[in-house]
């Protein structure tokens, strides 16, 4: 085994490190033994239920510092995240020493790769400060320290070390990987000139390969709202403007909702646009989305219709008269029990639906139309051109002229720029997909709970999104309710009859400000209130 390598600098300047974006402080973790290099046990950070993210090769056949009374060391190393966006909730450092020493205290750090045109560490972006490593093996052992983190990454490629003092001048050194894979390139920095500059550790130390430095995380929940609309009827401004929730919402948002629909209960999750139970009159019905049809090679419609839609011969669901007449109804030349979507090639006719709620998604992928019902391919209709040319499309009517607007109930509609595959449509038909401040509700498991329960939402700090998770241990009316630090409500979250079970709610924040917020949980004798952090 080779011995420690030293790399001595002279002292010119100390400068500090700016501060910036640091975490607080957080309480030491070590939960491992000694070990020695050859035989990897004790912790890891290799994965379990977790993703991992290791460059070494489980051997360490050096350790690596700076020497230099008064000096501060950095030492970081690029990693690609196998995905983003992901949260960071564990990295795991491994040190090694050349004598009894006590303790080493140091900072877990992370850069963007924004420096010298991309080719350096550029800002600090997380920092956990002062955490400790106890009981230090002696070389040829080392030792490998577990601490959690909380860091939302929402790219893939970042640097990832640690920094520490050396003042005094303590015998650690960072373990090295010199056998392995090069896992990415690698940096450090010493303050002992100013400015301080990177350094790529290749010219201090030729065989490097990798740092032991590991991180695990899971998978953050991506946003999979649609890109176009997405008008769930909920949380509005006003009972005559609906908010449209899509990532990059086209048309007058919030929309002009006309009086012969108004919102109304019973919606697939929530509240829902419900049409009057008897035709109205010319131009009183539907939302007026302010967007001219023009859709694009490949897309997605998809939409709840609730039970017992009357036929107004026909019940407009939504369509644009300019588009070619591109336009779907219920009832009228549809029959009975069924819908008809016209204006795009030869009719498609949708049978066996109004007596019950459905959720139907219609996918063009340039070739096919693909219909599903409740996630189920019902028929594939051959297609190749798509509306365009349109002069105001509407949902829950049609035109200014034709007097059938939906009569019934009609929520989530949503209008993608993609044909979904069938992975997709399954894994979202009867899911709220969250927006507008709007959280998205899933039930976690199949346990039913023994008490009540609201957790710590995750990530927090949290920017814009996060996750609140509650259990109820009976059927009961839930309210899930965010406040300012003012008192004022900013979002209802949750507010009906849930059964007994384990729930996660995803809130998206995005149109609120950075500050201090509170969540309370109300159901049943049981009410708790937490505090959350958004930071934008």
């Amino acid at each position: 085994m080779k011995k420690i390598c030293l790399l001595l600098f002279s002292i010119a300047l100390l400068h500090s490190l700016n501060s910036q974006n640091f975490s607080p402080t957080i309480a030491p973790l070590y939960t491992g033994p000694n070990w020695g290099t050859v035989v990897d046990t004790g912790i890891t950070c290799s994965g379990g239920p977790n993703i991992s993210i290791v460059r070494d090769d489980g051997t360490y056949e050096n350790g690596y510092r700076s020497v230099a009374t008064g000096d501060s060391t950095t030492y970081v190393q690029r990693m690609i995240l196998p995905q983003a966006p992901m949260n960071l909730t564990q990295m795991c450092v491994t040190w090694t020493a050349l004598s009894p020493s006590g303790n080493l205290t140091f900072d877990l750090i992370i850069y963007d790769t924004t420096g010298a045109g991309g080719t350096q560490p550029g800002n600090v972006v997380y920092r956990v400060n002062n955490v400790v490593a106890n009981s230090v093996g002696i070389y040829p052992l080392h030792s490998r320290y577990s601490y959690p983190i909380t860091f939302a990454a929402t790219v893939r490629s970042y640097y990832v070390g640690v920094r520490w003092n050396n003042n005094p001048i303590l015998p650690f050194f960072l373990s090295s990987d010199e056998n392995g894979t090069s896992g990415g390139p690698a940096w450090r920095r010493e303050t002992t000139t100013y400015p301080p500059v990177w350094t790529t550790v290749l010219s201090g130390f030729p065989n490097f390969k990798n740092f032991g430095i590991r991180l695990e995380g899971t998978a953050a929940a991506s946003d999979i709202r649609p890109e176009l609309m997405y008008y769930k009827f909920e949380n509005n401004p006003g009972p005559l403007l609906v908010q449209n929730c899509a990532k990059t919402p086209v048309g007058t948002n919030p929309a002009p909702l006309l009086s012969a629909t108004p919102l109304g209960t019973g919606g697939q999750f929530d509240s829902c646009l419900s049409g009057n139970t008897t035709p109205g009159l010319a131009n009183l019905g539907g939302v007026n989305t302010g967007w001219n049809t023009a859709m694009p090679t490949a897309w997605t419609i998809s939409f709840w219709l609730g039970p017992n839609i009357v036929d107004g011969n026909p019940s407009y669901l939504f369509g644009d008269p300019g588009a070619g007449s591109f336009r779907c109804f219920y009832g009228g030349a549809a029959g009975v029990n069924n819908i008809l979507l016209r204006g795009f090639g030869a009719d498609i006719l949708i049978t066996g639906v109004g007596t019950t709620a459905v959720v139907l998604h219609l996918t063009y992928d340039g070739t096919n139309v693909v219909v599903y019902k409740n996630g189920v391919v019902f028929n594939t209709f051959p297609r190749t051109a798509t509306p365009t040319g349109g002069t105001g499309f509407r949902v829950g009517s049609y035109n200014t002229t034709f007097v059938s607007h939906l009569i019934g109930k009609l929520d989530e509609f949503r209008l993608y720029n993609r044909a979904l595959n069938q992975a997709e449509v399954t894994a979202t038909w009867n899911s709220d997909l969250g927006g507008c401040g709007i959280t998205g509700i899933q039930n976690t498991n199949s346990e039913i709970p023994v008490s009540y329960n609201l957790s710590q939402n995750y990530p927090n700090p949290f920017n814009p999104t996060t996750n609140i998770k509650f259990s109820i241990p009976s059927t009961e009316l839930v309210k899930l309710v965010v406040f300012d630090v003012l008192g004022r409500e900013v979002a209802t979250l949750v507010n009906e009859v849930k059964n007994a079970g384990n729930y996660t709610a995803d809130f998206d924040a995005s149109h609120l400000s950075s500050g201090v917020y509170f969540y309370r949980l109300e159901s049943g004798n049981f009410i708790q209130t937490k505090k959350m952090l958004l930071v934008k």
